[in-house]
């Protein structure tokens, strides 16, 4: 479990979490060939193994706001790159905003928590399939 600002996600600090993150990526089959990020104001982009994802703009109509934005996309990389190794794990997170963790966890774990009636529904963690325009 990591702590994961979404404010800190929004504003540019995506490679810090990557950095974070990174031994367990490794561990997990994921490589990290190169990581880059352009960070504007107006517009955030990552490039991670030399393929760019669109974390957000000021042209993306959504009903989500730019920590949302931010952190469902981010989640989608990170679950693509564990995706594309092989790995069960994915990324999910628990709470949110300011308050924002990131937790891997397989399928079979997720549904487990999920099913629990001993875990209150606000304590579970969320999947994120937001998606990412690459």
């Amino acid at each position: 479990i990591y702590k994961c600002d979404a404010e800190d996600l929004a504003e540019g600090f995506i490679g810090e979490f990557f950095n974070e993150i990174a031994p367990f990526l490794i561990k997990e089959g994921v490589t990290l060939e190169s990581y880059k990020q352009s960070y504007t104001g107006d517009t955030y982009e990552i490039v991670v193994n030399h393929k760019k994802f669109l974390i957000w703009n000021d042209e993306i109509d959504s009903h989500l706001g730019e920590w949302e934005l931010a952190t469902n996309r981010t989640f989608s990389v990170v679950n693509l790159l564990l995706q594309e190794a092989g790995s069960k794990e994915r990324l999910y997170s628990l709470y949110g905003g300011n308050d924002l963790f990131a937790i891997f966890l397989t399928e079979e774990m997720y549904e487990t928590i999920k099913k629990s009636k001993l875990i209150k529904e606000t304590e579970k963690p969320l999947r994120h399939e937001e998606g990412f325009a690459a």
